[in-house]
């Protein structure tokens, strides 16, 4: 599916900016929402959430599944997105997107490795990953297998730090301007 770019709304957030802000939180729990329903039905009830260098794997319950460490030796992970049975995570300071099986396995841990600088947060819409790519205050376009579409996708967002898809509509949080804009 291609998203085409025409227009967009932007809704202003808080006057007092903050990691906790409404906007930052909503975009985050959309987030979790749109990888929940794109995971396959073998992982269906179960989150993936990244944190010191792992990608751990619970229930909604909040109860680790196994060890509750999916992988691990990760570099700073920020953004995770899952599509099918790939988990695709953003590392924030190696400025790579590296390509994980949801059993954990790595299929290939530099999938994306040029053209990103601080790239916080990833969504999947069919066979294209969106970045959030922060260092450029741009969203960015490849496709799963890794080649660059369009770098600056989206050009111009003040340190995007959230993105989301639902169906030919994203979300992009920019902690900058303390908005979420609307595209289609």
């Amino acid at each position: 599916m291609k998203l085409n770019l025409p227009s967009m709304k932007t809704n202003t957030t808080s006057s007092k900016p903050g990691l906790l802000s409404r906007s930052f939180l909503t975009l985050l729990l959309s987030s979790i929402a749109l990888a929940l329903w794109a995971m396959p039905s073998s992982a269906c009830g179960q989150l993936l959430v990244t944190y010191t260098n792992t990608i751990g794997e619970y229930t909604t319950a909040g109860t680790p599944v196994g060890s509750g460490t999916l992988v691990s030796a990760l570099t700073n992970p920020f953004g995770i997105a899952v599509s099918g049975s790939d988990i695709f995570v953003a590392s924030f300071t190696a400025n790579t997107i590296g390509e994980y099986t949801t059993s954990g396995a790595t299929v290939n841990a530099s999938l994306i490795s040029s053209g990103l600088s601080s790239p916080e947060f990833i969504a999947v819409s069919g066979s294209d990953i969106f970045v959030a790519n922060n260092g450029f205050n741009e969203i960015s376009e490849y496709t799963t297998s890794g080649a660059l579409v369009t770098q600056a996708f989206i050009p111009g967002i003040s340190n995007p730090t959230g993105i989301a898809i639902s169906g030919t509509i994203m979300y992009v949080a920019s902690y900058g301007n303390h908005t979420i804009g609307e595209y289609s």
